[in-house]
């Protein structure tokens, strides 16, 4: 199976970086959605024992694909968090952790 990229948000790497700067192991999932699980979150953040699945946005406008809506919906644990801006990341990597 071809793996295809999807685009990332223009904020993606910036939220991503700030997670790490909390301490918190960062994988990029970004491309998993459109490649396996449709609606997958972009980012999978850990800081043992907490595991999060977080979804980044560019911007306070922008909204849920109608997959990262159903995913999220049976997600359950662990926690699924919308990322809008690094302000975002900031406060809910200082929240969880």
């Amino acid at each position: 199976m071809k793996l295809t990229r999807r685009k990332k948000d223009a904020n993606h790497d910036a939220v991503a970086d700030a997670w790490r700067r909390f301490g918190w192991i960062v994988v990029d999932t970004s491309a998993v959605g459109s490649n396996a699980v449709p609606g997958f979150p972009d980012l999978l953040c850990i800081r043992w024992p907490v595991v999060l699945l977080v979804e980044v946005k560019d911007g306070p406008k922008a909204k849920l694909t109608p997959a990262e809506k159903a995913f999220a919906a049976r997600a359950g644990s662990p926690p699924y968090l919308v990322c809008h801006s690094v302000e975002d990341a900031i406060e809910q990597a200082q929240a969880w952790r």
